[in-house]
C-alpha cells in the first residue's frame, strides 16, 4: 500500500509504501509502473513509510510509523536517520517560500525545526463534533505558500 507521493524538483515521482523491506518506489509517469527504489539503509530504517516530501534542493525527507525522520539522497541511495519526531505523521510538506517543514496528523498541524528536531504545534484543523470525525490525510503548498489540506 502506498501512503504518500512526492514529485522531485526534476519531475520524478516517488511513492512511500507501508512496507518493512521496500519503503520507497519510483513510478514511471508514462506507464504508471512502480518499481522498488533500492536504498542503502545499513539496517537503519525507514520502516513502514508514512509521509515524505522534497525540500527545495531536492533532498527527500521521509517519516515512518515509528516517528523517525530520514533523509534520502537519491544520487547515492543513502538513507540517514536524522532523529525522532515522536509522532508518526500522515503528511510532510515544505513551504516553498521559506523552506519550513510542516507535518500533519489526523487533526493537527505542526512545524518541524530540522536543526533542533523540535516539533512545534501550529494548531488544530478539526472542526467536527460528536462522531462526525474528519481525518485529514494529506496537504500541499502552492508556489505562493498557500497550504491546502484534504480529508
Amino acid at each position: 500500500n502506498f501512503y504518500a507521493l512526492a514529485v522531485s524538483p526534476s519531475g520524478d515521482i516517488y511513492a512511500a509504501a507501508y512496507d518493512y523491506y521496500n519503503p520507497l518506489w519510483k513510478i514511471d509517469p508514462l506507464t504508471g509502473n512502480a518499481t522498488v527504489f533500492p536504498l542503502n539503509t545499513n539496517g537503519n530504517g525507514p520502516y513502514y513509510a508514512m509521509a515524505m516530501a522534497f525540500d527545495n534542493s531536492g533532498m527527500l525527507y521521509l517519516s515512518d510509523i515509528y516517528g523517525y525522520l530520514y533523509t534520502i539522497d537519491l544520487n547515492t541511495n543513502t538513507v540517514t536517520n536524522i532523529g525522532s519526531l515522536g509522532y508518526g505523521f500522515k503528511a510532510l510538506q515544505f513551504d516553498p517560500t521559506n523552506g519550513q517543514l510542516y507535518a500533519l496528523t489526523d487533526f493537527d498541524l505542526f512545524t518541524i525545526d530540522l536543526n533542533s528536531m523540535s516539533v512545534n504545534y501550529v494548531g488544530s484543523l478539526y472542526e467536527g463534533s460528536g462522531y462526525q470525525y474528519y481525518y485529514f490525510d494529506d496537504m500541499v503548498f502552492d508556489a505562493s505558500g498557500n497550504l491546502y489540506v484534504v480529508n
